[in-house]
């Protein structure tokens, strides 16, 4: 996992007991529900940047907001964005800004984003 990544876990009961230890490692953890009967556990460096949630945000707020973000970036600075869902065209006008990005469509059809302008 990159210092400035998210490396998503998906268990079939809640994992919130892997939290203390992950904490006691360095890693900032949390636990989410999908799909009812699926828990996700979201593992971060510490230091890696918060993960912006505009799930809740109406097309095309979370591809503003992701582009607002971004520009704002230092040199070698990453953002984390989860989407409503994956934002296809976003996608072109990060590269047209010259900066890295990977996205994953989730399960549910929600994205995740990761960001991050060159050194």
């Amino acid at each position: 996992m990159p210092p400035d990544g998210v490396l998503e876990v998906r268990f079939g009961f809640d994992p919130s007991v892997l939290i203390a230890t992950l904490a006691e490692r360095g890693f900032c953890a949390e636990v989410g529900v999908r799909g009812g009967a699926h828990w996700v556990l979201s593992v971060r460096a510490r230091g890696a940047p918060e993960i912006l949630d505009l799930r809740g945000l109406e097309a095309p707020e979370p591809l503003e907001r992701i582009l607002e973000a971004s520009a704002a970036l230092a040199p070698g600075a990453a953002l984390l964005a989860r989407t409503p869902r994956l934002p296809r065209m976003l996608l072109p006008q990060l590269e047209r800004r010259a900066l890295a990005w990977e996205a994953i469509e989730e399960p549910d059809g929600s994205g995740l984003v990761w960001v991050q302008r060159p050194h």
